[in-house]
């Protein structure tokens, strides 16, 4: 059943059909591209399994446009391992990084990935007008939206908190934002990152500032121009805009925060005690400030104990997956994916 969030009160009706057996040793297909009002229904007594279909990730989108490499995902958490399997990819280095480059500018979506040139243009208003249709749907205010947008594309990759965002929009309450917060993850447009006590069994901190993403850069790209009026990307974007890819393929398999240490420097991205720091050019093992873990490069790779610097497109095409659907659970820090 497609676009099954048409049909008013589909949930009561489905569960009818349940109940009164004609659905008897079948499996039901619901879809829709209104991923706020599929995720929040539950069929309450009925087993459910929801699924959401990603934008390709970087080795999906890789091996698509480009050519398939014979090397497996790698584990991130093992980094012997994982420095190993990079080894193999450095003869594919150029390659990876054009790729990485075009996959910055279009993202995983196959309707701007398949456009000559800039995308943008073409698929702008399709996607910013589907979420609009969504919050609308919701009974979402859509300025409170554009500016609480805006706040998040301003402060990229730096540590936000509600009560910041609040008083920099006529939101007014730091509750009406992280409403919003949560909506837009909900609808997959975002991903929040939060910070995690690293002394404490990495708990995560809930009260404390937060890290926002967009889950495709393309999306940062139509958010950008729907609050800012300019979606063009700037050299020193980039690296802000690469780390929030980075993330996103870490997210896609291991629950991960970022840490602060005693010192105030930050690590970007806690998977266990296994920190990921995205530096781009001008990277140093020196950089990670943690016992192990990688530095993402441009084009360097060095490994040490426990440390290894690695180029960011050979990262991202090892921790991605061969796949684009994932099973979502809810858990207290946000959407899960299994």
């Amino acid at each position: 059943m497609d676009e099954i969030t048409f049909v008013r009160d589909w949930n009561v009706a489905l569960l009818h059909l349940f109940n009164a057996g004609y659905l008897r040793d079948s499996r039901v297909y619901v879809t829709g591209s209104s991923s706020a009002s599929l995720y929040m229904e539950t069929l309450p007594g009925r087993p459910i399994d929801k699924v959401v279909l990603f934008p390709l990730n970087f080795r999906v989108f890789f091996n698509t446009f480009y050519r398939k490499l014979e090397v497996a995902s790698s584990d991130l958490k093992s980094v012997e391992a994982f420095a190993e399997a990079a080894v193999k990819l450095i003869p594919y280095l150029n390659q990876l990084n054009a790729a990485l480059y075009r996959y910055l500018l279009t993202g995983g979506f196959l309707a701007s990935a398949y456009k000559g040139g800039d995308p943008l243009t073409a698929v702008y208003e399709t996607y910013k007008d589907a979420v609009l249709s969504d919050l609308a749907k919701l009974g979402r205010d859509e300025r409170y939206f554009k500016e609480i947008m805006r706040a998040v594309v301003e402060k990229y990759a730096s540590r936000i908190s509600e009560n910041s965002v609040a008083r920099e929009t006529s939101a007014g309450s730091h509750n009406t934002v992280a409403s919003y917060l949560d909506i837009s993850e909900k609808l997959f447009l975002i991903r929040t990152v939060y910070r995690v006590e690293w002394e404490a069994n990495y708990k995560p901190l809930f009260r404390s500032n937060k890290k926002v993403y967009f889950t495709d850069p393309l999306l940062y790209r139509v958010m950008k121009l729907y609050a800012l009026g300019d979606g063009r990307l700037a050299e020193e974007e980039l690296p802000k805009l690469l780390e929030g890819v980075v993330g996103e393929h870490i997210l896609r398999r291991y629950r991960a925060g970022y840490a602060v240490m005693k010192s105030g420097k930050e690590v970007d991205f806690l998977v266990g005690d296994t920190a990921v720091e995205v530096k781009g050019k001008s990277a140093s093992l020196r950089d990670l400030n943690w016992e192990r873990g990688y530095v993402l490069s441009y084009d360097e790779f060095d490994i040490a104990e426990k440390r290894a610097m690695i180029p960011a497109s050979i990262f991202l095409y090892l921790v991605s997956e061969d796949r684009v659907f994932y099973e979502l659970r809810l858990t207290p820090s946000g959407i899960y994916l299994m």
